[in-house]
């Protein structure tokens, strides 16, 4: 059984758990993300290729959603990784982290206004369908997932 993090003594914290534990999940989870989000926009694109204007916002989505997710390896790869002669220890301790921990938040805040853009995206056309509000309000909780 695996220890709870604060029940991990600070003599565990060496060169292997930060290169494991800061860069490697940093470029997961900007891989994972953008692969989330695009196939989000993909799947919007199949289901709404009748509407130009609609076809329109998803590439812009996709191209925001790859401006916001693709310089994440950058960064991560300059600012969280050691330079030659260092050690990935002396990652946490050099001052160059707290710049990717900008980025970091940076990114937060714009996947958090993309996750809206990309809720909002699909309202329009649902509101065109003859349906029952019962039936559009069922619709808008399934594309709501966006906001998860």
């Amino acid at each position: 059984m695996a220890r709870h993090i604060w029940d991990v003594p600070t003599c565990f914290f060496d060169g292997n758990y930060v290169k494991k534990g800061i860069y490697f999940p940093a470029l997961l989870m900007a891989t994972g993300n953008f692969l989330a989000k695009a196939s989000i926009f993909l799947l919007f694109q199949q289901i709404f290729t009748v509407l130009k204007p609609m076809r329109i916002a998803i590439w812009i989505g996709l191209a925001v959603n790859l401006m916001i997710f693709c310089p994440s390896v950058v960064v991560a790869t300059y600012y969280q990784t050691p330079r030659s002669g260092e050690t990935w220890v002396s990652v946490i301790e050099d001052d160059r982290q707290r710049i990717a921990v900008r980025w970091w938040q940076a990114q937060s805040a714009l996947s958090a206004i993309l996750d809206m853009y990309t809720f909002i995206l699909p309202l329009p056309a649902i509101f065109e369908l003859n349906l029952s509000t019962r039936k559009r309000i069922s619709i808008i909780t399934v594309f709501s997932l966006a906001l998860m």
